[in-house]
């Protein structure tokens, strides 16, 4: 199928994958840390006594400190999901340090353990599952190295 024909939802279907694996797998990822060494296993919070739901929220393209993130972001948590996981484009325009913390912390705050952030007192447990786009990473060779506060 050509690319310019094919339907919007179509790109969506790695994110909806991605996500119905995590659940599959008993919601544990492995990752790699920031020297790129395996590192422990992430694992949600339990469910509440008798939820039989997992419910996931997964965004992206929403990096940028302005209203229609704070709309958005709105939006998840009024879904009270058990973790937002990302798909990329998480911190606009360049991934740096210097906006990580309005452009994410502001909003997912609430879902990220350890949060050290300016911006509420953060999550008690992780729940905070983000993937790296081409807007996270952007540097000249790896300098400056990426901000790792909650990448």
């Amino acid at each position: 199928m050509n690319h310019s024909t094919r339907p919007a939802g179509i790109r969506f279907v790695p994110a909806i994958l991605v996500a119905v694996l995590v659940v599959l797998a008993g919601c544990q990822l492995p990752y790699l840390n920031a020297a790129g060494v395996p590192g422990t296993r992430v694992q949600l919070p339990p469910r509440p006594a008798g939820s039989d739901v997992t419910r996931l929220a997964v965004i992206g393209d929403f990096g940028m400190d302005n209203q229609p993130e704070a709309d958005v972001a709105a939006l998840v948590a009024s879904w009270q999901p058990d973790a937002v996981v990302t798909v990329g484009d998480n911190n606009y325009p360049d991934g740096t340090a210097e906006t990580i913390d309005d452009n994410i912390g502001r909003h997912y705050h609430d879902f990220i353990y350890p949060y050290k952030g300016s911006h509420g007192a953060g999550a008690t447990s992780n729940r905070f599952f983000p993937t790296l786009g081409n807007h996270d990473w952007r540097t000249a060779s790896g300098n400056p190295p990426l901000p790792t506060p909650y990448l």
